[in-house]
């Protein structure tokens, strides 16, 4: 692991903070799941995966929508439909 204190650039040091406490975080997620949970299913339908899937498909929406914003860009005509 690096030294943060190695690290000169400010905004490295900084995304390298925010990504450790990420990464801390799942971790100590996988420390305190019980390992016969490891293939816990959160579905038991059909219906229910298409759902998971669809939410799933929100949160790629929800980030390009963000990116997109962030750099100016026009949001295109399914977008203004549905986020506006």
């Amino acid at each position: 692991m690096v030294d943060i204190n190695t690290i000169a650039d400010p905004q490295v040091r900084l995304f390298y903070t925010l990504f450790l406490s990420q990464r801390t975080i799942l971790r100590d997620f996988y420390v305190a799941l019980p390992e016969e949970q490891y293939d816990y299913r959160m579905v038991d339908t059909r219906v229910e995966t298409l759902y998971l899937i669809r939410d799933h498909d929100i949160l790629h929406v929800g980030w390009n929508l963000a990116l997109m914003d962030h750099l100016g860009m026009e949001r295109f005509s399914s977008l203004r439909e549905y986020w506006g």
